[in-house]
């Protein structure tokens, strides 16, 4: 359920096809996101996941859609 619902947001963020986005999908090299990218989706998880600015920090270090989806589920 979390990674459907962060595929869709991810798709809609960078203008990507939702079903080319898979957990091994890379949000550098694949989506070609930037720190500005991540601080936006950032704080649309924050609101959608009720996270912190402290889980902003553990999840600037993620590469992949799976690693965010991963500390989503453990953190909700």
């Amino acid at each position: 359920m979390v990674f459907e619902n962060l595929k869709g947001i991810i798709a809609e963020l960078f203008t990507a096809d939702e079903d080319s986005i898979t957990e091994d999908t890379n949000l550098y090299d694949d989506l070609y996101a930037d720190s500005c990218d991540l601080y936006e989706l950032s704080l649309i998880l924050e609101e959608e996941y009720d996270l912190t600015e402290a889980d902003f920090e553990k999840m600037e270090k993620f590469c992949t859609v799976g690693e965010i989806c991963d500390y989503i589920t453990q953190t909700i």
